[in-house]
């Protein structure tokens, strides 16, 4: 025996929503359709108009209650939609029916449906993008609007009763009751409309995002027509034939608002509908570009077939034309979705560009530093988004550091870490998917998203195992990613998940993995290239070693943890004070390796001076205080000849003399150039 869930019901709510609302505009369209006026081209003309307006609300209210039938603004869009639908569809009652009993509740429903309308819209407009804040201000205003469309359609069939039966001191005739119904409904659609655009023009001006500001504008631009439709009709009157033209416009300005609630939605994700909605916009448009070719060219070929055969083409032209069409579509149908995405959503083309340039991007780096720095720089730009950050695995798996970051993002994170474990344990295992930050993270793991700003969080697997995490965070233009772009993202991670493992097995044969610092072999395979260089165009440079004094006294007091922290801290600041041509090395224990190209004597005495404050600010408060001494040699004309190996010990020479001097100084070619600090 199986029993249903407590949920059950709410999850077949949509279903009939849905059910009902597509069976309300079926049973609209075929008593327009059976009823309209199509007696004149100009009635033929509205009638066509209308037709649209009615089919542009069904297809968006449909798609929108099938996707988000929870959200309060798709069931007021659905309504909004039925109202406006209804207001084209209902016929106004015959006055001379008989008896009243039956004349008086059609009456009664011919003013609501008319009036209604004003609440919804304004309700509609205040939750568009968000709820507005006067909302909850003043919770008396959204009754009011509804108020005023019940007061409205009230006093409208008070006229019509009034005017049948007459029950005032003052009696009008049946058409003044018309003239007078008319202008109550043209005051109700002009403040509707006044209401609606004061409305959006706030939110256009102050929601915080530029997403959202651009759906209130397009909203708010497609109302301005329809209301200035209305006042004119309510205060100024114009001569019968401009009337006439004027009641042709009518139906465009109905379109007009239709078409501003499509762009909205289609453009720029009113409601959040995602990828069905932009899928189904450029497919609608290429059916109907290439209809409408191919309806030319039958035309066209079949006025010229008649004329120069005599003949007209047959069903079997008909269908090769179709078959044709069908031919075309998909290529046609790629090329509208690329221009739609150009025009409203800029950041899938960049996905798609990005997708196809990172990779010959990171390839000509080698450097894990700069392969992460590239990658999360290069994922902010393209996406739009306020930061990125890339949270990498040590060598073991047990911890994971924020590695860089890009973009808005908070200094500290970069000293964020969190462990392995409770990082992967986001991911049921086998399924690690790009996700949006929810449940299941613990405070360590909460903290580290927290600071990088994370939104989105991307895997990045390596032969199965988690060993990067590409976070990313909330796009500038408040878009959303939908599957396809999260496709792309997980394609992307997988492409560069490779890169990532490439740059770190170079790291650890090239870096040193305490100070960051190239490794010695680095260093004497640079001394020989620079050597050989300048053996056939001389430039002069410089070659030298730092060491820090006193080390074994820092491991005394600090133990080994403490000592490794000098290092990395001095190694900072040496790296710090290279140009892009330098090297700066760990040589070995607490000694440093220098190449300076194109250094000569007064260069190299300037930077000897810049290394020794350097490091003596880096430790600056920290005790024990922590010095270097350091030897430099400026290569010459005559020393071209002489092996890399004897240049180094020349540099050594020279460290020794500054040792021997009193420390905490820098030697050049033996001549003490420092004081002691």
């Amino acid at each position: 025996m199986t029993t249903s869930s407590p949920d059950a019901p709410a999850s077949r709510r949509p279903n009939r929503l849905l059910t009902l609302a597509a069976l309300a505009y079926a049973l609209l369209m075929a008593v327009y359709v059976l009823t309209g006026d199509r007696s004149t081209p100009q009635a033929q003309t509205r009638f066509a108009l209308y037709a649209l307006v009615a089919l542009i609300y069904a297809g968006l209210s449909l798609v929108a209650v099938h996707r988000r039938p929870e959200s309060l603004q798709v069931r007021l869009f659905l309504a909004a939609g039925l109202a406006i639908t209804l207001t084209i569809v209902w016929p106004l009652p015959d006055l001379e029916m008989r008896p009243l009993g039956v004349l008086y509740p059609l009456l009664l429903a011919t003013s609501l449906v008319y009036t209604l309308p004003v609440g919804i819209f304004i309700h509609l407009a205040a939750l568009i993008p968000r709820p507005h804040p006067w909302l909850e201000r003043g919770r008396w205003m959204l009754p009011a609007a509804y108020g005023l469309a019940m007061a409205l359609g009230l006093a409208s069939f008070a006229l019509y009763v009034n005017a049948l039966t007459p029950v005032l001191p003052w009696r009008w005739t049946l058409d003044q009751a018309l003239a007078a119904d008319g202008r109550l409904n043209y005051l109700g659609n002009l403040l509707a409309g006044v209401a609606c655009i004061g409305l959006l023009q706030g939110a256009a001006r102050r929601d915080p995002s530029p997403l959202g500001r651009r759906q209130a504008a397009v909203v708010m631009a497609a109302f301005v027509p329809w209301t200035f439709r209305q006042g004119r009709k309510l205060l100024v009157a114009f001569p019968q034939q401009v009337e006439h033209v004027l009641r042709m416009v009518a139906p465009f300005t109905l379109l007009i608002v239709a078409l501003g609630f499509f762009v909205a939605i289609a453009g720029f994700q009113l409601f959040s509908l995602g990828r069905l909605m932009r899928r189904g916009v450029s497919l609608a448009i290429s059916v109907l570009v290439l209809a409408g070719v191919g309806w030319f060219l039958l035309v066209l070929a079949g006025e010229s077939a008649s004329q120069l055969l005599g003949v007209r083409p047959g069903p079997w032209s008909a269908a090769m034309l179709m078959v044709g069409i069908g031919v075309a579509l998909v290529p046609v149908w790629r090329w509208v979705g690329h221009g739609l995405d150009l025009l409203f959503f800029p950041e899938k083309p960049a996905l798609r560009r990005l997708q196809r340039t990172i990779i010959p991007e990171l390839a000509e780096i080698t450097g894990l530093e700069e392969t992460a720095e590239h990658l999360v720089r290069r994922l902010a730009e393209a996406l739009g988004l306020r930061g990125a950050a890339l949270v990498l695995a040590d060598e073991r798996r047990r911890f994971y550091r924020v590695h860089a970051v890009a973009g808005d993002t908070d200094a500290a994170a970069r000293e964020a870490v969190a462990r392995g474990a409770e990082l992967d344990a986001l991911w049921p295992a086998g399924a690690r998917r790009p996700r949006e930050r929810g449940a299941g993270e613990t405070p360590e793991v909460a903290r580290l998203l927290e600071l990088v700003g994370a939104r989105w969080l991307l895997p990045v697997e390596f032969r199965g195992e988690l060993t990067a995490v590409v976070t990313l965070g909330e796009p500038r233009s408040g878009a959303e990613f939908d599957a396809g772009d999260f496709e792309r993202l997980e394609v992307l991670a997988q492409q560069v998940s490779a890169m990532l493992e490439n740059a770190r097995l170079f790291g650890l044969a090239t870096r040193d993995h305490l100070t960051g610092l190239p490794h010695r072999r680095v260093f004497e395979e640079r001394l020989a290239l620079e050597l050989e260089r300048a053996r056939r165009h001389w430039r002069p440079f410089v070659v030298g070693l730092a060491d820090v004094d006193d080390f074994k006294r820092v491991n005394d007091t600090l133990g080994h943890a403490g000592g490794d922290r000098v290092l990395r801290r001095v190694g900072g600041a040496l790296a710090g004070l290279g140009r892009g041509i330098d090297v700066v090395a760990r040589y070995g224990g607490e000694e440093f390796a220098l190449l300076l190209p194109e250094t000569d004597d007064e260069g190299a005495a300037a930077f000897g001076e810049r290394l020794r404050r350097a490091v003596e600010e880096a430790s600056a408060g920290e005790a024990p205080r922590v010095t270097v001494s350091a030897g430099l040699y400026v290569v010459r004309p005559e020393d071209l000849d002489r092996a890399p190996e004897e240049l180094v010990r020349r540099a050594d020479h020279a460290l020794y003399d500054a040792k021997r001097a009193g420390k905490n100084r820098v030697e050049l070619r033996g001549l003490r150039i420092a004081v002691q600090g």
